[in-house]
């Protein structure tokens, strides 16, 4: 969508009405415009039009909701764009979860201790703010680093917002949330195992996050990293993986193409049906 067209379906949507939702322990307050959020979410509708208290009070609270998730949720309702910061030296250690050993380890990353050789010798950051800019950036760190630290935080992020897109029945924002999490982890060619556990406890058992998790795992993964990522995978997750193992290599065994039966080059496969009413 055009952003000219954009900012007029905006307009249109936006309405005179204010609400109020407050996200997180300390109940973070955002003004949101009510027939825009009750536009894009029927679980916002439903609270805010018929009879509950928050149809009476304006207000609506979700304690268990980060801010972070609904900063890039509020972000997205008025732009239909996914923001997520860029990696920015300056800012960015203080923002990925103070992990004992971060900046030992990354000191010892081999690409980052050149490229701040490098920067010491030059006017500028060695670091550019766009997206595409930085994803490709991030490949080539080893694990662990300050910078992939922060990639796997972009990560968990993206995840968490797919959740809270699932539950408030947002199925564009779950098919971008999506998108950019398979690209997000292509630059490092490294599915997040770490993160297994917390989709499959807060995602139903027909989830495409799901689905693509196991995917990545049986097409993608490098074979030699299973020898550790076994170990955080959950056994009845393991299953699902034999499961769709088994099925690659009948694929194999009845010489198919793997670009054709690889259903990842395809990532609209993965995508949640769109109520067209919704997005016209």
């Amino acid at each position: 969508m055009s952003p000219k067209k954009a900012s007029g379906k905006l307009n249109k949507l936006l309405g005179r009405t204010m609400l109020h939702v407050q996200v997180g322990d300390d109940l973070k307050d955002f003004g949101v415009h009510k027939d825009l959020i009750c536009h894009y979410s029927p679980y916002f509708n439903a609270a805010f039009t018929s009879g509950f208290e928050e149809t009476r009070t304006g207000v609506m609270k979700l304690s268990t909701t980060e801010p972070e998730v609904f900063e890039l949720f509020y972000h997205w309702l008025y732009t239909q764009d996914l923001y997520l910061p860029a990696w920015d030296p300056a800012s960015s250690s203080s923002e990925v979860d103070g992990a004992v050993g971060l900046e030992e380890n990354h000191s010892s990353c081999t690409l980052c201790k050149a490229i701040d050789d490098d920067d010491e010798d030059s006017d500028g950051d060695g670091y550019d703010s766009d997206y595409e800019a930085s994803r490709e950036f991030i490949k080539g760190h080893d694990n662990n680093c300050l910078i992939d630290t922060f990639h796997k935080k972009q990560l968990k992020l993206l995840a968490m917002l797919y959740v809270f897109a699932d539950m408030t029945r947002i199925p564009a924002l779950q098919n971008l949330c999506l998108e950019r999490f398979y690209n997000t982890t292509n630059t490092n060619n490294d599915v997040p195992v770490e993160l297994i556990e917390y989709i499959w406890e807060n995602t139903a058992e027909s989830s495409q996050l799901r689905k693509i998790m196991i995917d990545m795992l049986v097409w993608e993964h490098p074979a030699s990293s299973y020898v550790t990522a076994h170990k955080v995978i959950p056994n009845s997750v393991k299953d699902e993986v034999l499961f769709t193992m088994a099925r690659r290599f009948r694929c194999t065994r009845m010489n198919k193409k793997g670009a054709k039966v690889n259903p990842l080059t395809d990532i609209t496969n993965y995508h949640v049906k769109v109520n067209e009413k919704i997005t016209s």
